[in-house]
């Protein structure tokens, strides 16, 4: 089997992005891609830096699809290395190669020597401008590193909010904030493995100062440091690969935390903004009924006042009357009936009783704001 079929892909790719029941691809350090024809499954796996943590795992080679393949044991704990994927140059096959090309090119006349000797500069400039354009790549992501350190800081002081949210925003919240913190640790790790990516042995001068045939050793020279400049180049850019996914994925989740965030902060707001209309379109008046009846209304003008404008402009939704106690009942049913003879549009008037309350001669006074229709 070639390819994944399509939906089996994105399937895979998102079951890749988890670290419970992940499928990963070895060949690819841990990325599923359309090619992928060796599935490693892990109960749990976790991207450490360079490393790649499986714990229960086993792989699954395909073959000619996805029902038949070949099954490795279960592993309680395996650990796979960039470096496994990034063989080493094989110091052998490297001298074999460079012997044979020091075969190949020593019997030449000076002419022919001078066409390779330009064909292997213009490689070796190739590979070293491309390797520059890595390095500048690098900067660049650093310098995007640099710019989303004064972004997150005035959020840090704001992180015990995020984490007072409650429900389903509590756990997106919390899952964006693994990601972010895992992926900044991750591209941490993979900076510090650009910037001692290794550097291999040069050619010395020496060798074809001293040598009988220095346009031979010239030429073994320029090879020498071309192959060189290469594989460290093909290394470079498997960090900076690396260094881009953790930088696209922290400023995605970053973007969604945001998102959450604000989103919950909105429905709570909300939900304030309509606990505080709600206390501020009631108000409150208290009656002191041992009072005489010349005197039961003193400094409540303006309950009088609201009582008047609000029944008759259709103001008041509702009124509300909690008693202290059944002592003075005269005044109490003073105070209802005028309530009753202004209440010209019938609106709803409850009646209740505050047993508890240790001021018995007190009556609370509700009144609603709102139309009834």
């Amino acid at each position: 089997m070639d390819r994944l079929p399509k939906n089996v892909f994105h399937f895979l790719k998102i079951l890749s992005l988890s670290p419970i029941l992940r499928v990963t691809c070895d060949e690819s350090f841990g990325e599923i891609t359309k090619k992928s024809k060796s599935l490693r499954f892990s109960l749990l796996s976790f991207n450490i830096g360079v490393y790649i943590l499986h714990i229960f795992t086993f792989r699954y080679i395909l073959e000619n699809s996805l029902k038949q393949g070949i099954k490795d044991e279960l592993t309680f704990i395996k650990i796979l290395s960039l470096r496994d994927i990034q063989k080493p140059i094989d110091q052998k096959d490297f001298e074999s190669r460079l012997e044979k090309h020091r075969t190949e090119v020593e019997p030449l006349n000076p002419n022919d020597k001078e066409v390779i000797k330009e064909a292997l500069s213009f490689k070796m400039n190739s590979i070293i401008d491309s390797k520059n354009r890595t390095f500048n790549k690098f900067l660049a992501y650093l310098a995007v590193v640099a710019f989303l350190i004064p972004i997150y800081t005035p959020y840090l002081s704001k992180l015990k909010q995020s984490l007072e949210h409650e429900g389903v925003f509590y756990i997106l919240i919390l899952l964006t904030l693994f990601y972010i913190v895992t992926g900044i640790l991750n591209l941490m790790l993979f900076f510090h493995e650009f910037i001692k990516v290794r550097s291999y042995s040069r050619y010395r001068y020496q060798d074809v100062k001293n040598s009988n045939d220095r346009s031979t050793e010239l030429l073994q020279m320029i090879y020498y440091e071309r192959y060189l400049t290469e594989f460290e180049w093909i290394q470079e850019v498997t960090v900076i690969k690396n260094i881009e996914k953790y930088i696209k994925g922290v400023i995605i989740m970053s973007l969604a935390l945001v998102t959450f965030h604000n989103i919950s902060l909105h429905f709570e707001e909300t939900a304030s903004l309509t606990s505080s209309s709600l206390i501020t379109d009631t108000q409150v008046y208290v009656l002191n009924l041992s009072n005489s009846p010349s005197k039961l209304y003193d400094g409540q003008k303006s309950l009088i006042d609201n009582l008047t404008s609000g029944f008759l402009e259709n103001s008041i939704s509702e009124v509300i009357l909690i008693r202290s106690g059944d002592d003075y009942e005269k005044n109490y049913k003073r105070i209802y009936s005028l309530i009753q003879s202004l209440n010209v549009n019938n609106i709803d008037i409850t009646v209740a009783m505050n047993s508890a309350d240790i001021d018995k001669n007190k009556l609370t006074i509700l009144l609603k704001k709102g139309q009834i229709k």
